[in-house]
């Protein structure tokens, strides 16, 4: 299997002096950014699915927009959160202030090669890394209740096609805590897929699970912009956007910047 490789020249800094958080700035284009970032879905994670499903209206609605004019450019970064696979390294001296040239290399496998039970695996390891091992536990313990049981919560959910609950609250910055409760979307989906897995469960379409676990598996997730991202693609795939990115960003950190974005 082929991986992919991406190469940025950009800049690095601390915004605050005492805070230990970098920040990385570049320039991708929008096929870029959709083939290593993932878009996280409410349905399986309340941690790693703290986004609003895709809005498909509001895409056409973007593309739509860069189509009318070359002049139409959207001139606000979008925000990701680096998880891995992603080196950085100096490219020179110290500019001014703290800020730095740095080159961001990006490496990933080319996802869309693998088979979907290789996927799948792949996917459920890495959520294994994600939820407390007692979870883990009881619902190998009985795999199939545990499927079972979340596919029902699921449905009473109002899930669309793609994995996405259609009814949203406004998340409370308070509530964003570690997964450790008796429950979560994460782990509720980990027992669906162990369940397609081990042919427990009819398999879904294969479409839409595909675009899942390509979020779980790629090394950055779109804190802010998914829907410029792909609007933007689908109106010139070479259209080139501003990252603002946070390396070694955990879930819970992207969670918080989130709920800071869209709540502050």
């Amino acid at each position: 299997m082929t991986d992919l490789h991406y190469e940025y020249l950009g800049q690095r800094f601390r915004p605050r002096e005492e805070s230990e958080q970098q920040l990385l700035l570049f320039v991708a284009p929008a096929r870029d950014i959709r083939s290593w970032a993932g878009v996280p879905r409410k349905a399986f994670d309340y941690q790693h699915g703290f986004q609003r499903t895709l809005n498909q209206s509001r895409v056409s609605e973007i593309s739509q927009y860069f189509r009318e004019d070359t002049k139409n450019i959207s001139p606000t970064s979008i925000v990701v959160g680096f998880t891995g696979a992603v080196t950085v390294e100096a490219a020179g001296p110290v500019v001014q202030d703290g800020v730095e040239l740095i080159k961001v290399r990006i490496t990933l496998p080319n996802l869309t090669q693998l088979p979907l039970n290789e996927l799948t695996q792949r996917a459920l390891a890495e959520l294994r890394s994600r939820i407390p091992e007692a979870i883990i536990a009881q619902i190998e313990t009985n795999d199939a209740a545990a499927a079972a049981e979340a596919v029902k919560l699921v449905d009473e959910e109002v899930v669309d096609e793609t994995f996405g609950i259609q009814s949203e609250t406004a998340l409370d910055i308070d509530a964003v805590e570690p997964e450790v409760q008796d429950r979560s979307y994460l782990a509720d989906f980990y027992a669906q897929l162990l369940g397609y897995s081990r042919d427990l469960l009819p398999w879904p379409e294969e479409g839409p699970l595909r675009e899942i676990l390509y979020s779980i598996l790629r090394p950055a997730i779109i804190v802010d912009g998914q829907h410029r991202v792909f609007g933007g693609a689908g109106a010139d795939e070479n259209m080139h956007f501003a990252v603002c990115a946070m390396p070694k960003s955990n879930w819970s950190e992207s969670v918080y910047q989130f709920v800071v974005i869209n709540q502050a």
